[in-house]
């Protein structure tokens, strides 16, 4: 919960507080001077913190100011909800899963946001932990072969048709080889020990690598290679994700460092 109000508060004073203090100092060097702070609504300020009270044309549901914290928004919703989930899975175990399964299936079409699959996937875990299911085990009994099948072939089907409900089957089918990948690295010594030291940083270059960092490299690139052709294209998605993951991950290295007890607030105690 620290970690989603102080990166939300660091994101919200560089485009609140440094937009005005340009608009002082260089006013032409902002686009729209007339939208800033001074004039946003009550509902405007609950958005960009919340993602919540969303505004005409915004309707992806995350939070402007840290867009990517949309899930630790919902997982601090649903943590203070989980004795209600507890209650009801253990009073109606059948239709709670069913009818979460039907508004993952069907909500993941009307509803804005990440809500239907946010949803889903804490009570499905809740259901783990609650029957003791080790899923690790379910996951590793899974054929590698089987799951690169079902990965390939819903990749191209979400190329081709565009449904909902498909891109979150592709999202749970990713996470099972994700989950595969990472078994392969625990029983590997030298992989796991690499992993180990790297798994204190990942939740620091999810926070950083955007808004700033991220949009600050692609300007830099665009602006020494635009993008004249698909081979540019393609050289800026990749080129500008290593770079930011470098970027990202030396510069959390370094805070880790030099400034250990911040680091820990900023990713929550991680490291």
């Amino acid at each position: 919960m620290v970690p989603y109000f102080l990166w939300v508060l660091i994101y919200g004073f560089y485009f609140v507080g440094v937009k005005l203090i340009v608009l002082k100092i260089a006013p032409q060097f902002i686009q729209n001077p007339d939208s800033t702070a001074l004039s946003w609504s009550f509902l405007d300020w609950v958005h960009k913190v919340s993602g919540y009270g969303t505004p005409a044309g915004l309707g992806d549901g995350n939070p402007e100011f840290a867009m990517q914290f949309w899930f630790v928004r919902d997982l601090i919703i649903f943590t203070v909800l989980s004795p209600v989930f507890i209650n009801l899975i253990k009073r109606f175990p059948v239709a709670l899963f069913g009818c979460t399964a039907l508004f993952w299936i069907f909500g993941s079409c009307s509803v804005n946001g990440h809500l239907p699959d946010a949803l889903f996937y804490y009570i499905l875990e809740l259901y783990l932990g609650f029957y003791d299911i080790n899923f690790f085990e379910k996951v590793d009994k899974i054929k590698w072969i089987e799951s690169i099948f079902l990965f390939v072939l819903l990749f191209i089907v979400c190329n081709f048709i565009e449904i909902t409900f498909l891109s979150s089957c592709l999202t749970f089918i990713t996470c099972v080889l994700i989950l595969k990948f990472s078994l392969v690295i625990v029983r590997s010594e030298k992989l796991f020990n690499a992993a180990k030291y790297l798994s204190a940083f990942s939740f620091w270059l999810y926070a950083i690598h955007m808004p700033v960092l991220n949009g600050l490299l692609k300007r830099v690139w665009l602006k020494f290679l635009p993008m004249k052709n698909p081979f540019f294209c393609l050289a800026e998605y990749f080129g500008v994700t290593v770079l930011t993951i470098a970027i990202g991950l030396a510069l959390g290295i370094a805070l880790k460092k030099i400034f250990p007890k911040l680091f820990a607030l900023l990713t929550g105690g991680r490291g």
